[in-house]
């Protein structure tokens, strides 16, 4: 369902998918924000998947509620969360053939939180210390103690709280999953990448230390490298792959893709140079031909239309009413004809000389 016409246009400049493309940082500045409930972070995921695959589709809160295993208190508080932290836009429905008046249109963006009034432009975050912490030569950062407290939450599985877990310190959120895979595991369910029946399945069948360890390998792989996150830890877990096989299917998919591209390189550049080719040929003809004309009534030209008209009828199998219609100096078929009988009695004449 489409939107209403008058829908102001920052709705769709500051909710494009490109936008929610977040990278390890950003996501762990997410994660860690004070201000916000497990809850609050749970709704944000699944309507940031949703928007990604169906930005126009009216969502009620009960239904939402129902889809996320939370009461509908509960998500009416995440979305006031939402909405004071800027994380979230909603439009209401506003058709009065509708009933419900849960039903909303939710547009969810992210804002860098920051403590301090400092943007992030002016102190960037760490993009690679997820991946190699051990190459920064500045100290850890670790939050304080209330960042610390508020960042403890219960993990709902089918609804039910079941265990509270400490997330790690921001720059270290990725890199400490063998060492706390509850951190890993609890990430990867908040992403929604699979559904919470699967990833307990898993849990139960592979272990929690495991899977953390093929979830940690799916979220720190380069951005393009997976096409499927789910799809790929459900491999990697089944084919019991270790991390250098791991890393080798991935290098193989870029193999490819970059043998892929030079193929297609390789195929325009040969489309170009017989595009050029025709060109080239089709101007030397046209020179050739300019030349010729003049000199077709003449008594070489005589000549050379009764070799053409010959050729017209062993070759291509014209007959009389054909030849008197189409053997023209207009059609293409014996204009080509003719210059080639042209050039061949050019190339007759020193042969005639020598004998």
């Amino acid at each position: 369902m489409l939107p209403d016409i008058n829908m102001p246009n920052l709705l769709f400049t500051q909710t494009s998918p490109r936008d929610l493309r977040l990278n390890s940082a950003e996501w762990t500045n997410f994660l860690t924000r004070p201000d916000l409930t497990n809850s609050a972070r749970q709704l944000w995921t699944f309507l940031r998947n949703s928007q990604r695959k169906m930005p126009y589709v009216y969502y009620s809160v009960p239904t939402i509620a129902r889809h996320l295993g939370l009461s509908v208190r509960t998500v009416q508080r995440a979305c006031r969360d939402l909405e004071m932290a800027g994380l979230l836009i909603i439009k209401s429905r506003q058709d009065p053939r509708h009933h419900d008046p849960t039903s909303n249109l939710y547009f969810p963006r992210f804002v860098w939180y920051s403590a301090s009034p400092q943007s992030p432009s002016v102190s960037p975050p760490l993009p690679s210390a997820c991946h190699h912490p051990e190459r920064l030569d500045t100290p850890e950062i670790r939050p304080t103690q209330d960042v610390a407290d508020s960042a403890r939450g219960a993990i709902k599985i089918q609804g039910q709280a079941v265990r509270k877990i400490e997330l790690p310190s921001p720059p270290r959120l990725l890199a400490m999953g063998i060492e706390n895979p509850e951190a890993v595991v609890s990430l990867f369910r908040l992403g929604n990448f699979v559904p919470p029946s699967r990833l307990d399945r898993w849990l139960s069948q592979y272990g929690e230390g495991r899977v953390a360890l093929v979830i940690s390998w799916a979220l720190s792989a380069p951005r393009g490298t997976i096409e499927s996150v789910g799809a790929w830890v459900q491999k990697g877990l089944a084919e019991q792959w270790t991390e250098k096989n791991a890393w080798v299917i991935a290098a193989e998919k870029a193999l490819r893709a970059e043998e892929r591209e030079k193929e297609q390189h390789r195929r325009t550049e040969q489309d170009v140079c017989e595009r050029q080719r025709i060109a080239q040929d089709r101007q030397a003809f046209e020179e050739k031909w300019a030349r010729l004309h003049p000199h077709l009534e003449s008594a070489v030209g005589r000549q050379l239309w009764d070799r053409v008209k010959e050729r017209l009828r062993t070759e291509d199998r014209w007959d009389g009413v054909m030849l008197e219609r189409f053997a023209t100096d207009k059609n293409p078929r014996v204009q080509r004809l003719l210059v080639e009988e042209f050039e061949r009695s050019i190339r007759d004449v020193p042969k005639t000389a020598a004998s």
